[in-house]
């Protein structure tokens, strides 16, 4: 089956698990219920598409004894987008409390964690790796349909040096400036 054939197939699946609950007739109270299936139906859809790209041909995940293991095969990208399709769920899940508790010691926000990684971090990432984190951010997406970029990811990698070596350093050199003023 080619992938236009696949595509149209998933379209198709999400249009008829959207339209089930207004067929049966169901409205009202139930459209909590129906969103619920039209969003489970769109994530089945989307994992089956992601799936079946040739990007994951050589790779494999499996657990044992309380860890993940996962065999990456290929380019920068590709083995990026392997790594973020495989642990998507893991990676979603240690973004959210990575996040917060960088947010919550340093008293920042997300967005200058995103600054910093865009602007101090990015530009003096090797290309390879560059291809590899923009890599995990199309896997993840294809995966989880996440809505992280490669700056969310860049920040989140950076989760040691961010908030206990950039912050206390920025901290000490914007209090050196205010005692010069």
């Amino acid at each position: 089956m080619n992938d236009a054939m696949r595509r149209a197939g998933a379209i198709l699946l999400v249009m008829v698990g959207g339209a089930a609950p207004w067929w049966a007739g169901n409205g009202g109270p139930a459209s909590a219920s129906a969103n619920d299936a039209m969003v489970a139906t769109i994530a089945v859809a989307r994992e089956r598409a992601a799936a079946n790209d040739p990007r994951l041909k050589p790779a494999s995940r499996f657990e044992e004894g309380g860890w993940i293991y996962v065999h990456l095969e290929g380019g920068p990208g590709a083995m990026g987008y392997q790594h973020g399709y495989l642990l998507g769920q893991e990676i979603e899940d240690g973004f959210a409390a990575v996040s917060a508790g960088m947010t919550h010691s340093t008293k920042r926000d997300w967005e200058f964690f995103r600054k910093a990684a865009k602007e101090m971090l990015w530009p003096n990432i090797d290309s390879e790796y560059q291809q590899e984190l923009e890599g995990i951010v199309e896997g993840l997406r294809g995966r989880t349909g996440s809505k992280l970029d490669v700056y969310d990811i860049v920040a989140f990698n950076a989760f040691e040096e961010l908030p206990d070596y950039y912050v206390p350093w920025l901290d000490k050199q914007q209090r050196h400036r205010m005692r010069r003023i």
